[in-house]
């Protein structure tokens, strides 16, 4: 090689070599992802020897051991190319446990249904006091867990409304024993109401009346129903002439009603009578009227031979006022 002079020499040769960048591989003892608050000691090394170590959090051993999340950058070299890789302590990413269900939230008494989780989990705390991974549920309420993972991370699970729809229950009553009657359910849980009034009269409404044709007794059933069930009650339901009816137990104290219980003599006796006329009348367990007579004195016999045996009423109207005495017929 020559210049512009016509010198002439001889070049140097310089070998020009690609060195390889060295490489290694991390080795985490200890978590890398941890659960909030969780109290932890990782160690972080790596699987070669370099002659320097350069650490983000200023160290320069081969090794260093953490207790807090974040981004640890390791730098080596061999007095050469330098090589950096990073090792990423993190939180787990947290999702509130959702819990499963074999059958409905919603179930007849007597049914269950099954809760369970997707994930396994290292310990389970029911809120019903079980510590299985699963439970069965009959009874109505809030349900959840709470869980320890197997890095020691904890949770509570969202919560599961159980309702336990339960049977129905027929319950009724009645006003006075008048022949138009009034009935209210009591029912619980009842969603129907089929009324049977024994006398070929039905209804389907909840607090019905009847108006009965007849005295006498009638027997009277009320069915309610729901999603779940059926349930029956039937009561005796008397019913008897308004006139009866309206007609209370009341004797005064001037008033005597003798023998009771009678052979089928029945004696009246009133003290301080003013001689006025005054009517007598009986009536049977129906209602019905069964012997009458009027009278003017103070004293009077009544043969009630002729009638049945049993319970009747004897009403007594005199200057206005009116009164009942049970007798007895034997």
């Amino acid at each position: 090689m020559s210049n512009i002079h016509g010198c002439a020499d001889t070049s140097e040769i310089v070998n020009l070599f690609e060195l390889d960048a060295p490489e290694f591989n991390f080795i985490v003892s200890g978590p890398d992802t941890v659960c909030l608050n969780q109290v932890f000691n990782t160690n972080i090394s790596i699987d070669e020897n370099f002659s320097n170590y350069n650490w983000s959090n200023g160290s320069t051993n081969s090794n260093i051991n953490v207790n807090a999340v974040g981004n640890y950058i390791l730098t080596v070299s061999n007095g050469t190319c330098p090589y950096s890789d990073t090792v990423n302590i993190v939180y787990e990413a947290f999702t509130r446990p959702e819990i499963l269900i074999i059958g409905d939230t919603a179930f007849c008494l007597g049914e269950s249904s099954e809760l369970y989780l997707a994930k396994e989990y290292e310990t389970y705390e029911w809120s019903s006091g079980s510590f299985t991974p699963n439970i069965d549920v009959n009874h109505s309420g809030q349900y959840w867990v709470d869980l320890i993972d197997s890095n020691g991370c904890e949770y509570r699970s969202e919560i599961v409304e159980i309702y336990v729809d339960p049977m129905p229950l027929a319950n009724f009553n009645f006003s006075a024993p008048d022949t138009i009657i009034s009935f209210s359910s009591y029912s619980d849980h009842a969603n129907t109401f089929n009324w049977n009034f024994g006398d070929g009269n039905y209804s389907n409404a909840e607090n019905p009346v009847n108006n009965y044709s007849s005295v006498g007794d009638f027997e009277v059933t009320l069915t309610v129903q729901n999603a779940c069930g059926i349930d029956s009650l039937t009561q005796l339901v008397t019913v008897r002439p308004k006139e009866l009816v309206d007609v209370q137990e009341v004797l005064s104290s001037d008033i005597e009603i003798f023998p009771v219980p009678s052979h089928g003599w029945v004696n009246l006796r009133m003290k301080n009578f003013n001689g006025n006329n005054y009517n007598i009348e009986v009536y049977n367990s129906l209602g019905q009227r069964v012997h009458s007579q009027t009278g003017h004195q103070s004293f009077i016999q009544m043969n009630l031979s002729y009638l049945a045996k049993g319970t009747y009423t004897l009403k007594l109207s005199v200057d206005g006022n009116v009164f009942a005495k049970k007798i007895i017929l034997e």
